[in-house]
């Protein structure tokens, strides 16, 4: 596990929620963030990540709206005190 329980506690419901939206079942946020901080913490590749994170373009692709115009990130520094 990369992000602790605690950490998950306050980040989770930070998150967007799936339901409603058009497309396929959306992949649970939290395997996508441990490849997220796996990625970040390693410096590794995306396509180095390891198989129990799941296609390393899902948390490619859900990183980039984490960090795009919806401010996700800046409200999970500010939870955190970062």
């Amino acid at each position: 596990m990369v992000v602790s329980d605690e950490a998950w506690a306050w980040i989770e419901p930070l998150l967007p929620v799936s339901s409603g939206r058009r497309g396929g079942r959306w992949r649970g946020h939290r395997q996508v963030n441990e490849a997220i901080a796996w990625k970040y913490r390693t410096g590794s590749r995306g396509q180095e990540e390891p198989e129990q994170f799941g296609p390393w373009q899902t948390a490619y692709e859900r990183a980039g709206t984490c960090t795009g115009g919806s401010g996700l990130v800046l409200r999970i520094a500010s939870v955190g005190g970062g």
